[in-house]
């Protein structure tokens, strides 16, 4: 087991416990991807057994933080999928050949199934979300329709959502 969680000093941050092996996915938008790159940097410390994917949406290329290291992170751990996602290609000046949209629909592309070779679903997979209320609860009611549960103070569930902006 390992003991991974989002601490942002919120009222809201919680440590979950992943069974070995378990996959996890890591959606953000804009500087929610923070607490994400410490866990995967703490991460790159263990031995990989489970599989793990980032999807990170933004407006800009130029506004995917930390895009090198994660680069490297996934070059150093063939389980590590990054998958970075702009919303806003038109207004790039060089054309931008990544994802284009919103992490919702990189969710619904397939994406982290093909990388994986297996769809997450609830009994495989735990789900972090960090970045915009609208993204947070649009990727709510999304993984809900696919039979993933909001983790609550009195419910298990496989989706952790850092609230720290309102």
């Amino acid at each position: 087991m390992a003991v991974v969680g989002i601490d942002l000093g919120s009222q809201h941050t919680k440590a979950v416990i992943l069974e070995k092996g378990a996959n996890v996915v890591l959606i953000a938008t804009s500087s929610g991807l923070a607490p994400f790159v410490s866990m995967l940097s703490t991460y790159l410390r263990f031995p990989a057994e489970g599989r793990v994917a980032l999807i990170h949406g933004v407006r800009h290329s130029w506004d995917l933080g930390y895009r090198s290291i994660l680069m490297v992170m996934e070059h150093l751990r063939t389980n590590l999928t990054y998958l970075p996602v702009i919303s806003r290609p038109e207004e790039e000046p060089v054309a931008w050949k990544g994802a284009t949209g919103h992490v919702q629909d990189v969710w619904k592309s397939g994406a982290i199934e093909k990388a994986w070779g297996l769809r997450p679903r609830p009994e495989n997979t735990q789900v972090f979300i960090c970045g915009s209320p609208r993204m947070s609860e649009s990727m709510l009611e999304l993984l809900g329709q696919q039979g993933f549960k909001e983790e609550t103070k009195n419910e298990q569930g496989q989706i952790h959502v850092e609230k720290y902006w309102k």
